[in-house]
């Protein structure tokens, strides 16, 4: 018997990209699929183009409708509520997957008896292709693999679950708008035993970024980031593994609150905004709450963060006063 494989699509007001994202999923070279779509309560055509879709494929495809919207992690987690297949893909509306892709991770979690295997994909904004699961940190998962995969980050949608693994560890995104996969992905991590990926790029990624817009949401961005540093804290920390892994999910944490500082600070219409003052203040309440260890320890702070972020954050940590008046 052939396994099933269901694919999560969450949507929201994804009309221009669903049916390219959508001819990639219907058309894929393993054909034993069932592509859930969770429409999260899209005010444009996407619940149409959905329904157009099930028309043509009404054996693979499955509808579902939020009546109101609750953001990709809550469709996500519904999606899972009633996938039935074997193992489970997400992949977001504004995709494109090689038609190749779930046929090639099937055949390595399968060959491997991973809890998840992941692909390579193309990143648009970078114009550069990517891979999670190097080579050197494939198969079982020790204290230094599981510390540079949650270091390195990474993304849901390159990958393919068992569904029993997501299932036995009540593996569940959080139901926010925004870095809900983050720690999402760093609890797979944390949970699993057997990972593998493939060099292959199967999944090309366009970046969800609109602070260029003028209506960016400056405390919006930065109470996200700040949910997402407590998220990871509280999840992984009552691993029994944590202290294998701290110093690495310290450097997550410690990477969000750089975020939230430079937002702050260089964000042209809020820079001198008092309210700014208050979010600087409570990110490092958070950070300081989260993150126990030196900063100026943490190897791979050391590495992956410039000096001159380095010192932003350490001037936060002293005075936010300070470095917002830089």
């Amino acid at each position: 018997m052939v396994d099933k494989i269901s694919v999560i699509v969450p949507i929201y007001n994804a009309e221009k990209t669903l049916a390219d994202c959508l001819g990639n999923l219907v058309n894929q070279t393993y054909s034993t699929m069932e592509i859930i779509l969770v429409d999260d309560a899209s005010m444009d055509h996407s619940y149409q183009i959905c329904q157009d879709c099930k028309e043509q494929f009404a054996d693979r495809v499955v509808i579902l409708q939020q009546k109101k919207n609750a953001g990709p992690g809550a469709a996500r987690n519904l999606g899972l509520s009633v996938a039935t297949g074997t193992y489970v893909g997400y992949v977001d509306a504004d995709d494109v997957v090689d038609l190749r892709m779930f046929e090639l991770l099937y055949s390595r979690i399968v060959e491997t008896g991973s809890d998840f295997v992941d692909c390579a994909f193309y990143r648009e904004s970078q114009e550069k292709a990517l891979l999670h699961v190097t080579q050197e940190l494939c198969g079982t998962l020790d204290a230094r693999k599981r510390s540079i995969l949650i270091a390195s980050g990474g993304f849901c949608v390159t990958k393919l679950f068992s569904r029993q693994f997501l299932l036995d560890h009540h593996l569940l995104f959080r139901e926010e708008y925004s870095l809900e996969d983050m720690d999402y992905l760093m609890n797979c991590i944390m949970c699993a035993d057997k990972v593998f990926g493939i060099e292959d790029i199967l999944y090309m990624y366009k970046d969800r970024n609109d602070s260029l817009s003028k209506e960016f949401d400056v405390d919006k961005y930065c109470r996200n980031h700040m949910k997402t540093m407590t998220a990871i804290y509280e999840g992984l920390s009552v691993k029994k593994n944590y202290v294998d892994v701290q110093e690495a999910s310290e450097y997550a944490i410690i990477s969000l609150y750089m975020n939230i500082i430079n937002r702050c600070i260089f964000s042209k219409k809020h820079n001198r905004d008092p309210h700014m003052l208050s979010i600087l203040k409570e990110a490092r309440s958070i950070r300081q709450h989260c993150v126990t260890g030196d900063i100026l320890k943490n190897h791979f702070a050391q590495d992956k963060i410039s000096a001159i972020n380095l010192k932003l954050i350490q001037l936060n940590d002293l005075d936010p006063k300070k470095a917002l008046a830089l």
